[in-house]
């Protein structure tokens, strides 16, 4: 039998396109990374001189061109520009398409918002405040995942508890619990929460929930002292 992709004009002229499109790709590739004539390009590779000129005039290779632009980069790119860099040294200097570069250079340049620089008071609240939140950013990852946790863990004995029916959920889950307290399963939280050694598992949860309410609570301060909301209506004062 003979070999299909020798005797089959389509096949042949399928792989003859594949093979041409990856050599016109690596051609393109030698002259951007080698700095290398396209002339020196075509002859390597065995591709016409004026194919490959086509294809660099279109942007180049296809893969570059749909990079997704930042605004940074747009913001930049408009900046050479002004600055009297042509295209063709501006696509060098980013590493991008020629095309790519063309092409956002026909848009208006990006809006730039001026950076906000706070003096006198305002100054001193934002160099405290930066410190605030450095340090809250190491507990929000905590905060999220412990969030994740208790609607987990709650929405599975929701399920369960439809399932067996009050009674019986409950009388296993105390027994349970009870257990949970008085085997050493709830030293770590104990001690977090700087409750008793023999503190019970409601108690544990009890001092979370209390916990969590301050956080509400300090939260609720911080929005109305900064001025977005009105006072809250529990504490009755600043601590």
């Amino acid at each position: 039998m003979e070999n299909c992709a020798a005797t089959c004009p389509v096949v042949t002229e399928a792989v003859q396109a594949s093979s041409k499109e990856g050599r016109i790709k690596m051609a393109i590739a030698a002259i951007e990374t080698e700095k290398i004539s396209q002339r020196e390009a075509a002859k390597r590779f065995g591709i016409s001189h004026t194919v490959i000129s086509k294809r660099l005039k279109k942007g180049g290779d296809v893969e570059t061109s749909c990079q997704t632009i930042t605004s940074e980069e747009r913001q930049k790119w408009h900046q050479d520009k002004s600055d009297g860099m042509n295209i063709s040294q501006i696509a060098k200097k980013h590493g991008r398409d020629r095309g790519a570069v063309r092409k956002e250079l026909k848009k208006d340049p990006p809006v730039v918002k001026p950076t906000i620089k706070p003096e006198g008071m305002a100054s001193e609240i934002m160099a405290r405040e930066k410190k605030t939140l450095a340090k809250q950013a190491k507990g929000l990852d905590g905060l999220v995942l412990l969030e994740r946790e208790m609607q987990r863990h709650w929405k599975s004995d929701q399920k369960r508890f439809d399932k067996s029916g009050r009674s019986v959920w409950q009388s296993y889950a105390k027994e349970a619990h009870d257990a949970i307290s008085s085997n050493g399963c709830l030293k770590t939280q104990r001690e977090v929460l700087g409750l008793a050694d023999q503190a019970s598992y409601l108690e544990v949860l009890e001092e979370m929930e209390v916990r969590a309410l301050s956080v509400v609570r300090s939260i609720q301060w911080m929005k109305y002292l900064s001025g977005y909301t009105d006072l809250p209506k529990a504490p009755s004062h600043v601590n």
